[in-house]
């Protein structure tokens, strides 16, 4: 049996508030980037990044964590998602780059993947469900909320493709 995946998004959910605060501290200058060079397990796809949780310790490590966990949990709210543990969160910076990034999936057990667009781009986010390739537009305000799913980050073709990524149980 074939069934539908599961996936949650809302194309304006962000707050003017909510905006300014990314505008005013994410993307003022002053926000510490550490780079990577793969974006997942071996894909060599370089980004820069600012851990807001730590994967490896679920602690937060950055002043900016309250912010983004009130926003999912604002979203989760709407889905009936009760939020257990953060698992990792992080802001990822990605700019044009000519190899693929793969599809994954963040975790090897069940979780939530978040992801929240915080400016407009032409990199997409794919996401697989059997033979179905789900393509979301990166826009700000927009989100895109699903379950164990695989999925992988298109380059934009110009400029800078900035979401928050967040994981949890």
């Amino acid at each position: 049996m074939n069934s539908a995946p599961t996936i949650y998004y809302d194309n304006n959910f962000l707050n003017k508030k909510e905006i300014n605060y990314i505008k005013d501290n994410i993307f003022s200058g002053s926000l510490p980037l550490l780079y990577s060079e793969s974006s997942t397990t071996n894909d060599f796809v370089p980004f820069f990044g600012h851990i807001l949780i730590d994967r490896n310790t679920n602690k937060s490590k950055s002043k900016h964590t309250n912010f983004f966990k009130k926003l999912a949990k604002k979203i989760t709210k709407q889905y009936d998602i009760k939020i257990n543990k953060f698992l990792r969160a992080n802001i990822n910076f990605t700019f044009p780059f000519k190899q693929e990034s793969i599809f994954h999936k963040d975790h090897t057990f069940d979780h939530y993947n978040l992801i929240i667009y915080l400016n407009n781009s032409d990199g997409y986010t794919e996401i697989k469900h059997k033979e179905q390739l789900i393509q979301v537009e990166p826009k700000l305000g927009k989100y895109v909320l699903f379950k164990t799913l695989s999925h992988r980050a298109l380059a934009p073709s110009n400029g800078v493709r900035v979401i928050c990524v967040m994981t949890f149980n």
